[in-house]
């Protein structure tokens, strides 16, 4: 409890979680503002949802940002702008809320970078942002702003995973 007031005092926001098997201190997290207070003995789904929470709060406070580069010009995007990235012939292009952006970087580049910030390969050619997704038909998907992204039947099943993981949910396959 003395760590968290300490952290407390600085200017850089932090996410305290406390983990014990005393409940009864849960009122003490209050004065620390804990962002969460796990007891003993800990089950997974309660873990990762927290953790999940806790990360989608730290994302909308600073946003993660990826810079992307296309010959002498350097744009730097958050990531909650992306609605996809598609490979076109030879070149990569990021479809923002903005427009579209070309890049010289590899799909596969991209897919490390933001596979755990909420992204998934749906089809050998995009990389879409699960955040933007509105509905999901057998063989594409529909995000926000109306467009159609293919989805790939061998990747439909893992793809409704990762949906499921980020969304909390469960979908069939």
């Amino acid at each position: 409890m003395e760590v968290a007031r300490r952290l407390r005092t600085k200017s850089n926001p932090v996410l305290v979680y406390f983990i014990t098997s005393m409940p009864e201190y849960a009122i003490d997290g209050y004065d620390v503002h804990a962002f969460a207070f796990l007891t003993k003995p800990l089950q997974y789904d309660v873990v990762r949802n927290k953790l999940r929470e806790g990360l989608q709060r730290i994302d909308k406070r600073a946003g993660y940002f990826i810079t992307i580069h296309h010959e002498s010009k350097i744009d730097v995007i958050n990531i909650s702008e992306i609605l996809y990235i598609e490979v076109y012939g030879h070149s990569v292009y990021v479809q923002t809320k903005d427009g579209v952006k070309q890049c010289t970087a590899s799909l596969k580049d991209l897919e490390a970078t933001l596979l755990q910030r909420g992204f998934f390969r749906c089809h050998k050619s995009y990389l879409v942002n699960l955040r933007a997704i509105t509905q999901v038909e057998m063989t594409s998907l529909t995000l926000f702003n109306g467009t159609e992204v293919p989805l790939s039947k061998h990747r439909r099943k893992n793809f409704l995973n990762a949906l499921s993981d980020f969304s909390g949910g469960s979908y069939g396959a």
